[in-house]
């Protein structure tokens, strides 16, 4: 177990390897070139980039931010998704 700052001084390679054993994926989404995948690790959020023309990794980096996060759940609309009625 890591954390956040642990995580943070790993290599990319060492980050990457500790999602695939360890992490649990939570969400994607897009921004600018980029697909973004949101992760839980060991009590937090972690978000591997990868540009969508190549699908190569740029960055894993540490989610510090409550509007990051919101960036996963704003589309999300309960009501309409479950069919329930105002």
């Amino acid at each position: 177990m890591l954390s956040p700052e642990e995580f943070k001084r790993l290599t990319i390679q060492q980050r990457f390897n500790r999602l695939q054993k360890d992490g649990d994926f939570v969400a994607s989404r897009f921004y600018q070139s980029f697909n973004v995948h949101l992760f839980t690790l060991y009590g937090f959020y972690v978000e591997i980039w990868q540009t969508i023309s190549l699908g190569d990794v740029a960055y894993i980096e540490v989610v510090g931010n409550d509007a990051t996060l919101r960036e996963y759940t704003k589309d999300i609309d309960l009501n309409k998704d479950l069919g329930i009625g105002r």
